[in-house]
């Protein structure tokens, strides 16, 4: 797909079919994740962690639905990725994460899925030790961001680039 479509397709997803995601799929959107930059370009304190155990989702499911009261925060999605960095919550670290979280968004619809940014979710599994230890996250990692992805029910349709953001120039 090119790049512009990609941008023009990209949607938050919210409901997802019960589908796996192919290896090839899974594999295309990590090294995705892998390509973005970083901060200082500090990879190394950086990882990509991958959820597909149903049970394991479930416990992470259980962490958010305790911290924000709602049934279903991953949307049904079968996988669950969240990037983590090594004892640093700092804002570039938070930025780093981010730009990684958007490079995999971008790819999964480059591949033909849905995916949505999942901050509330990863901000309730690094508030909740006894899930991280759970799905055997190391301790020193903390979750920074995250997204879901699936087959979506919807069918993803090119929308027109949007004027949302304005845009000031100093010139």
């Amino acid at each position: 797909m090119e790049f512009n479509d990609v941008l023009a397709t990209r949607q938050a997803v919210r409901d997802y079919k019960d589908e796996d995601v192919t290896e090839e799929q899974l594999q295309a959107v990590l090294d995705a994740g892998k390509s973005a930059p970083v901060g200082m370009g500090e990879f190394g304190k950086f990882k990509i962690n991958v959820v597909t155990n149903p049970i394991y989702l479930s416990f992470i499911q259980r962490a958010a639905s305790k911290r924000f009261g709602r049934d279903e925060m991953l949307y049904g999605a079968p996988v669950f990725i969240f990037v983590s960095a090594a004892g640093d919550d700092d804002p570039m670290a938070h930025a780093s994460a981010a730009t990684i979280v958007e490079n995999m968004v971008l790819e999964a619809y480059n591949q033909g899925l849905g995916a949505c940014h999942i901050w509330g979710v990863t901000g309730a599994l690094a508030q909740d030790p006894d899930t991280c230890e759970k799905i055997g996250l190391i301790e020193d990692q903390i979750p920074l961001g995250g997204l879901v992805v699936g087959v979506p029910y919807q069918k993803l349709e090119k929308r027109p680039m949007q004027e949302r953001i304005e845009v000031n120039f100093f010139r």
